[in-house]
């Protein structure tokens, strides 16, 4: 009850002050892999597909204080968030959000630039929406994007969407999210939200996905022969396409594993291993990038050989024979 009555008396404040733009409310109930990268233009947007990569969450900000602050009026601005992406492309995002009342539905989309047009976008029906705080998942149509440059996920209500009737995203203060900050787009203008009640440096809650490639096949480089009981060093390289750092997960043959890492991209390294018994072995390595994206596996086939003893009754024949050449070369002179 106590919830209820702190947002109500937010709303009204926020009514009775300014013009109304936005508030904030208590909630009150708290690998596939796909096909290799190639572009595809759609209706003015570039289509990622790929095979060989993995989805997986590139940036997130998880932490919400258990409030959600929506949008209303009709003024046009939208709720932002501003992230930088380390992958070279978006397949969805999901968001932690929750509903009250009626609303209509929700348009969210991504623009490099906040005054630019949207690179992808989706509208979700407010009926799938959830009413307590959960992360919703919007399968927007691939993207590629640039890492290291700052892009903007904008969120657009459907309807009047005022106090009663409205969808809520959740956040954190003291910016808990580096790369970015929550935010309001105020027709074409980013205005940072870095302050909002007792709320300083606001992140909303939210997770990016996108396609990671696996790092190439290792190359191993060392002796294909050696001794039972001796340290031996082998050579591990490998590069990952999108210069992610690696791990290497080596098995020796012989019933004994690493896992070393992480190291950068295209960087070899040494690594000693002693076998203790005679034999043949293979050694197999795979790498594996930060975000768990595995290589293909690389093999070297190696000997440790058995030391090579000439039997007794070979060396006595050997005289033998070595003595009647001796006799065959003196007759001949």
């Amino acid at each position: 009850m106590r919830n209820k009555l702190i947002g109500f008396f937010v709303c009204t404040l926020l009514i009775a002050t300014v013009i109304p733009v936005m508030g904030m409310s208590y909630n009150i109930e708290n690998s596939e892999k796909k096909d290799s990268i190639f572009n595809e233009k759609q209706n003015g947007i570039t289509i990622v597909k790929n095979s060989d990569a993995v989805e997986v969450v590139d940036q997130e900000q998880n932490k919400s204080c258990g409030i959600g602050l929506y949008v209303f009026g009709e003024l046009g601005w939208k709720l932002g968030q501003s992230f930088t992406p380390t992958l070279n492309s978006l397949t969805k995002i999901e968001l932690k959000l929750f509903k009250r009342g009626e609303p209509r539905g929700l348009t969210i989309s991504i623009r490099s630039n906040i005054s630019g047009e949207d690179l992808t976008s989706m509208y979700v029906s407010a009926d799938k929406l959830p009413r307590s705080q959960e992360w919703y998942e919007f399968d927007l149509p691939d993207i590629e994007l640039t890492p290291g440059q700052t892009y903007y996920i904008l969120w657009d209500p459907d309807g009047e969407n005022d106090g009663t009737d409205n969808i809520c995203w959740c956040f954190e203060g003291n910016n808990p999210y580096e790369q970015g900050c929550a935010g309001v787009d105020k027709n074409g203008v980013w205005w940072p939200l870095n302050e909002w009640h007792e709320h300083l440096y606001l992140d909303f809650c939210f997770k990016t996905y996108g396609l990671d490639e696996p790092p190439n096949a290792p190359h191993i480089v060392g002796p294909t022969r050696g001794k039972a009981g001796k340290e031996t060093t082998y050579t591990f390289q490998t590069v990952d396409p999108e210069g992610h750092d690696v791990y290497y997960n080596i098995s020796w043959g012989d019933g004994n594993n690493d896992f070393v890492g992480p190291y950068q991209s295209g960087k070899e390294i040494t690594v000693n291993h002693t076998w203790t018994e005679k034999g043949n072995y293979t050694i197999r390595v795979q790498a594996v990038d930060t975000y768990g994206a595995e290589s293909e596996w690389s093999e070297l086939s190696i000997t440790m050989p058995r030391n090579k003893v000439l039997p007794v009754n070979f060396l006595r024949q050997s005289k033998f024979i070595f003595s009647i050449l001796q006799h065959v070369l003196s007759w001949l002179k």
